[in-house]
């Protein structure tokens, strides 16, 4: 099932996608990983921008929180598997009031 997902992504890059949005809580980092083996298996990487977010748990945006979630985007570039050494998009997933 997981060889049909990545294909699934390579097709939409093919027929001119260029944004993945992805996010740890999708799938319990799980899309992430797809998407990872997905840019791997193609090299692809440069033809996308790569999305991703903090506090997707819980509000957790404010100045005080929002530092410890950026810590999460080595956590995300693991499961991508190494696949970039950036995030082009770093967005807040719940904004505190």
């Amino acid at each position: 099932m997981k060889i049909n997902r990545i294909r699934t992504i390579l097709s939409a890059i093919d027929r001119g996608i260029t944004l993945i949005d992805t996010a740890p809580v999708y799938g319990f980092g799980k899309s992430e990983e797809i998407v990872g083996k997905a840019l791997e298996w193609a090299g692809v990487r440069q033809r996308v921008l790569l999305a991703t977010r903090s506090g997707s748990t819980g509000r957790t945006a404010s100045r005080f929180a929002t530092p410890p979630g950026l810590e999460s985007s080595p956590r995300s570039k693991l499961r991508l598997k190494g696949q970039t050494d950036f995030i082009d998009i770093y967005q807040v997933h719940w904004p505190d009031r």
